[in-house]
């Protein structure tokens, strides 16, 4: 390869050495693509009976690393009015089951972790407060379909291009401010912002889908200008090299 196509969010230009050799081509809307599918809207059941905060991540085994389950742990010891409910990834399984209590009982927190089963995604996150990405953050997938059900979802940005896809998707669609985290201490603290502010997450059910919807990271007519800008550029460069 001659030219890796990103963006200012998956290799930023102060950021550097890269690891790699060929010409980094920045596309200004964001490398990151997928289609726009509005989900069918899925009423939210609302703050639990005791008011309880409910913190939604759709996260495997193999996402639970030491920096997610520490993170995780610390925002629930900052926010004693919250839950962490995860979507039930075969954690049913008695093997699975005791690894997820061992992993949260090192931190004294495995009370107040729990697993529902869920049709879809959708239908998950739209129960939900506020959705948590586990780092890396990798499915966008999850996060469009929080974002579809109004929910906010907290990111962090991560260390390197290849744990950089929902956090760029996330800044080119207009929602960095407020979602995205510069470090596992920054993401204890947006989270616990949105925890603490329930009018804030009210508002956000109604704003959230709307700003999704008019975002130009969707615009295909833009998306494709931006890729033909990048190749003028790439063209130029040629020519400027060759000649």
């Amino acid at each position: 390869m001659d030219t890796i196509l990103s963006d200012a969010v998956m290799d930023p230009e102060d950021e550097g050495p890269f690891p790699y050799r060929e010409h980094v081509a920045r596309l200004a809307l964001g490398a990151p693509v997928a289609e726009r599918e509005m989900p069918a809207p899925v009423a939210s059941l609302g703050p639990m009976a005791d008011e309880t905060v409910s913190l939604a991540a759709d996260a495997t085994l193999g996402d639970l690393n030491p920096t997610t389950v520490g993170t995780w742990a610390r925002l629930l010891h900052a926010c004693p009015n919250t839950k962490l409910v995860l979507r039930d990834n075969d954690f049913r399984n008695d093997d699975n089951s005791r690894r997820l209590i061992g992993l949260f009982g090192d931190f004294g927190v495995s009370h107040r972790v729990d697993f529902v089963s869920a049709a879809s995604n959708v239908a998950f996150t739209a129960q939900a407060d506020v959705c948590l990405m586990p780092f890396p953050a990798s499915r966008l997938d999850v996060a469009l379909e929080a974002l579809s059900a109004g929910v906010p979802v907290i990111c962090w940005r991560g260390q390197g291009r290849h744990h950089r896809l929902v956090a760029s998707a996330l800044a080119h669609m207009g929602f960095a401010d407020g979602f995205l985290a510069a470090s596992p201490e920054d993401y204890v603290e947006l989270a616990r912002s949105w925890v603490d502010d329930a009018d804030r997450r009210r508002a956000a059910r109604d704003d959230i889908p709307g700003r999704l919807e008019s975002s130009t990271f969707f615009d295909a007519s833009a998306r494709a200008r931006d890729l033909e800008a990048a190749y003028d550029e790439l063209w130029q460069r040629f020519g400027e090299v060759a000649g």
